[in-house]
């Protein structure tokens, strides 16, 4: 029978390659059906090799059996052989009738649910609900487990997810000796099996025990080398010197503390300390008990025996350490989704969780039926009786007539700009216009203002259009360069016939005005005195920043301004012009387009640009720097209001989410963006008795703690132009709700870099009153030197945002984050700290972001008076309005939750207040505050010592019992309550 045995073998192999081929050619969208798919790929990969270690077994014919076989059939009557096997089965079968027969035919082909396929998967009962059939990890029986640890540090699960395969501080505070016990050698036990049985379930056709051999095969290298962080050999320090092999290696460590020293000096103090004899009581007492008394090592001689234990009870706690490391480090997507969706549950209300749930399941379930239910479906589509080829409504079925002819979706609307495109019905053609296939065939034919386009469906007609505009342009520009224009005392620039006008009215901003005439008046033309010196402008290049001498041209006159340098209000950001035109920056800075300005220029003339060098009279455009050429890329969802500098909103849609992304946080630039690298930026540190210390990026990643915080950063002029709508017209940017937005940052504590630099924390100077913030790009600020050492202040020196190194935009490589104060204090591209007596003489700081009176306007400011803003007061606003239907299955849910079953209006937004404070409640009205109800407070997951982060709220209402107008207010832990109307202040603020 061997040989058919043999015959039988090769059948088996080819079925098992047939039905790994089938299964492979399955298109399953499912990961349930995947996982369930490669589950059984990798059973039928086991039976092939078990198959084919059979046949290799019976090819081999190590006794001889098969050559007998052959033997048999080939000689004598080959009847008499089949005769004799046939007897033996008829035999075999007559002895065991019930004897079932596998049909293996089948056994091996994909079955429909109809055929006798269980609806029950095998990958069924292999996933909790959390785990979602593979997509996310399932620690929170671990999770319990850690907790339980005695000396443990409380972190929450979101925390956990984060830190659960660091076993060293800051991340794990239990101390070598304190991991010597019974549970917390079950805990990494349990945490490092459930890690290898996922990925066992995930992934069924990786080889994985090769993997998990190489992983224990790296651990006795490292181990037998001594290098497995946290547990290299124990040495007790003779003296006052300590081994460098723990921590980082750079510094001194303490074995009795488990802590490193950057410095020996601090390592020698710390000896006589309380926390240091208590932690070498106990750490001597702990050696005592596992039998090394008197203090000595597990590589003495005292007791070879009770060391040898603990050395080996150690390998084993490591080696589960190691292990929970490496598969931690390959499963790092899977630990991502996860934390992504424990934040997303986090802000769900339990109800919305438990619908997510029974929708999992009720998917689960619907499942195995797919493929019959696909089948049903299409035989279902076929009866469908339409003759008219109506569209199909949500249900599948034909729209009815009378409301295809309403909206006229037999019309066709062709639109050439769109590629041909043909849409149905006015409606599709009227909404077309604001859709992204419209807009971009626009932009590809040079159009970049669409909204006048309206209407325009022809190619032809839309670049005449455009080239009639584009004229236009030209020649209103053209004709206002010979407009006179005024400047008022606010720095407001305006024609000369609007301030004739607003002077005419008579108070309010009229009085303010004063007459400066800009630009046309500014400096002296050219004389045409052969007298005059004439200068070539490649003299003017050779006079820049690093000439003893410093030159800059304004027109087609050239000054010497290298005594006015040290007098510039605007520091060094002068140098950006020098050897150059000025005519830029002064575009930039209004401030410097009034006759005293020019007369201080004036003072320092020293000739005009020679007439050579000239183009149309005018100094060559190349010659003129463009200080934002090097500005980055923004996303086209930012709401710009300003291109140079930069001052963008965030998007609306954006505002609704926990984290504000990296590409769309509101951006407030008040120049250009320095260039800047990780290489060349230092940051130096001034005291107040002008000692400097100089610190790189590496220097605050090695030896400082790293912290992370959820922060929300604010302009003081959000929602100004509210206030200008609702009060009176407030001064500065018109930001609307945008200028908002919130993000997980990470760096190092500024007092703790102050203190490396020699501030004393405990007692410091009386000259210490203020922390002075210079950026690279000359922009100032300051705050109380009392909030930045506070150690529940959290001022950071930051270099990551939402877990990516800064972007150009928000102050790479490094920036100040003051949480809970006026964003306009948290300096970025920072490249120098000074701790003061009196604040930052920056403009920024004594010349805005000021409030005052509503009855005050700018004359009667008195700036040097008023104290800069510094904590925010409580705030919110409604970002998102939209009807929720209840015959949509995914709105249903939302209704579900609230107890709604009609159609709803639900309403979101955010709340905040400075300083930390919470937001415990969110009142809202429907009908223009009359009545008022209680927004709900969304779950978030704030990091940092106080609420730092906006609190986001939603609420839903019968659309038939909302108003016309929602208010929304708020109310922060101190029963702060935000206004209920819109105060004026000067500068809007």
């Amino acid at each position: 029978m061997l040989l058919e045995e043999q015959r039988f073998l090769h059948e088996d192999l080819e079925r098992l390659e047939q039905g790994i081929s089938d299964r492979v050619a399955e298109d399953s969208r499912h990961i349930r059906d995947r996982l369930n798919r490669d589950h059984q790929i990798a059973g039928f990969l086991n039976r092939i090799q078990e198959q084919s270690k059979r046949l290799v077994d019976i090819y081999n014919d190590t006794e001889g059996l098969r050559t007998k076989e052959i033997q048999s059939i080939s000689t004598g009557d080959p009847f008499d052989e089949f005769s004799k096997q046939m007897a033996e089965i008829k035999d075999f079968h007559k002895r065991y009738p019930n004897e079932p027969v596998e049909n293996l035919e089948r056994a091996y082909k994909r079955k429909a649910p109809g055929e006798g396929e269980s609806a029950t998967m095998e990958v069924d009962n292999m996933f909790t609900g959390e785990e979602a059939f593979g997509r996310f990890l399932d620690l929170t029986t671990i999770h319990e487990d850690y907790l339980n640890l005695q000396n443990i540090k409380r972190v929450s699960y979101l925390q956990y997810l984060t830190m659960f395969d660091n076993f060293g501080p800051p991340h794990m505070t239990l101390k070598r000796a304190d991991k010597s016990t019974d549970a917390y050698f079950n805990y990494v036990g349990r945490l490092a099996d459930y890690l290898e049985s996922f990925m066992r379930r995930t992934r069924p056709l990786e080889d994985l025990d090769k993997l998990f051999t190489s992983v224990d095969q790296d651990f006795e290298k490292a181990w037998e080398e001594n290098s497995v962080p946290g547990w290299g050999p124990d040495a007790q320090p003779v003296g006052p010197a300590a081994p460098k092999t723990e921590g980082t290696g750079e510094g001194v460590w303490c074995p009795d503390c488990e802590k490193e020293f950057k410095n020996d000096n601090v390592y020698k103090s710390h000896l006589s300390g309380k926390k240091h004899i208590k932690a070498a009581e106990a750490r001597k007492a702990q050696r005592a008990a596992n039998g090394t008394p008197n203090g000595e090592t597990t590589n003495g001689h005292t007791n070879a025996r009770g060391s040898t234990l603990q050395r080996l009870k150690e390998r084993a706690i490591a080696e589960r350490e190691y292990r929970v490391k490496r598969l931690a480090s390959m499963m790092e997507t899977v630990r991502t989704d996860t934390r992504v969706n424990v934040e997303r549950k986090q802000g769900m209300t339990e109800r919305e969780r438990q619908l997510e749930l029974d929708a999992m399941f009720a998917e689960s379930a619907e499942a195995p039926n797919r493929n019959g239910d696909d089948e049903s479906d299409s035989d279902g589509d076929e009866k469908i009786y339409n003759p008219l080829k109506l569209p199909l409504a949500w249900d599948g079925k034909p729209i009815p007539y009378w409301l295809y002819k309403l909206h006229g979706l037999g019309v066709e609307f062709p639109c050439e700009i769109c590629g041909n495109f043909v849409y149905m019905g006015r409606r599709a053609f009227d909404k077309h216009f604001n859709e992204a296939r419209h807009i971009y065939g626009l932009k590809c034919l040079g159009i970049t203002n669409t909204t006048l386009f309206r209407e325009i469906t022809g190619i032809e007609d839309a670049l005449k259009l455009w080239d009639k505009i584009t004229r236009d342009k030209k020649k209103e520009k053209a004709g206002g360069e010979n407009i006179v224009q005024m400047e008022d005392a606010d720095g407001n620039v305006m024609p000369e016939k609007v301030y004739y006008d607003l002077q005419k009215q008579g108070g309010g901003l009229a009085a303010s005005i004063t007459y400066s005439p800009l630009i046309h008046a500014e400096a002296p033309p050219d004389s045409g005195d052969s007298n005059t010196p004439k200068i070539r402008l490649a003299e003017v290049h050779q006079h820049g920043r690093d000439a003893e001498t410093k030159w800059v041209t304004k027109g087609t006159r050239v000054y010497d301004i290298t005594d006015w340098i040290p007098g510039h209000p605007g520091g060094e950001v002068i140098l950006r012009a020098v050897g150059g035109a000025i005519d830029q920056y002064w575009n930039i800075f209004s401030i410097h387009k009034k006759q005293e300005v020019y007369d201080i220029l004036e003072s320092y003339y020293i000739g005009d640009v020679d007439p050579q060098d000239l183009v149309d009279g005018q100094v060559p455009v190349d010659h003129v720097e463009d200080p934002f050429k090097n500005d980055p890329k923004r996303d086209e969802k930012l709401m710009v209001l300003t291109t140079r500098p930069c001052n963008a909103e965030s998007p609306e849609e954006e505002l609704g989410s926990w984290c504000t992304p990296n590409e769309t946080f509101y951006v407030r630039n008040h120049m250009w963006v320095p260039e800047a690298s990780v290489g060349n930026h230092k940051l130096v540190i001034e005291l107040p008795d002008g000692e400097e210390k100089e610190y790189t990026l590496e220097d605050l990643k090695a030896n400082f703690q790293e912290v992370k915080i959820t922060a929300t950063l604010q302009c003081s002029g959000n929602r100004r132009k509210h206030m200008t709508q609702e009060a009176r017209s407030a001064n500065g940017l018109q930001w609307g709700v945008g200028a908002i937005s919130n993000a997980e940052w990470k760096g190092v504590r500024l007092r703790d870099l102050l203190a490396d630099a020699g501030l004393n924390l405990n007692d410091l100077p009386e000259d210490a009153k203020h922390a002075q913030f210079i950026g690279a790009e000359a922009y100032g600020a300051s705050i109380p030197i009392e909030k930045a050492v506070d150690k529940r202040g959290d001022v950071l020196l930051a270099y990551e945002m939402n877990g990516q190194p800064l972007p150009p935009d928000h102050g790479y490589p490094m920036r100040v984050l003051v949480p809970g104060t006026v964003a306009a204090r948290s300096v970025k591209w920072v490249k120098r700290i000074v701790v003061s007596e009196e604040e930052s003489t920056s403009q920024w700081q004594r010349r805005d972001y000021k409030c005052f009176g509503p009855n005050v306007g700018a004359p009667q400011a008195k700036w040097d008076e008023a104290p800069a803003i510094q904590e925010m007061p409580v705030q919110s606003a409604i970002t998102s309005l939209r009807n929720i239907s209840c015959h949509s299955a995914t709105d249903r849910k939302l209704l579900q939750v609230y107890g709604l079953e009609e159609d709803s209006v639900a309403v979101e937004g955010y709340a905040w207040s400075g300083g930390g404070r919470k937001i415990v409640r969110v009142d809202i009205s429907a009908d223009d505050g009359k009545n008022w109800h209680q927004a709900e407070l969304l779950l978030d997951e704030s990091l940092g010592s106080k609420a730092w982060a906006w609190q986001r709220w939603r609420w839903l209402i019968p659309r038939w019992q909302a108003g016309r107008c929602f208010v929304v207010k708020a109310v922060d832990e101190a029963n702060n309550v935000q206004p209920a109307e819109v105060g004026r202040r000067h500068m809007g603020t």
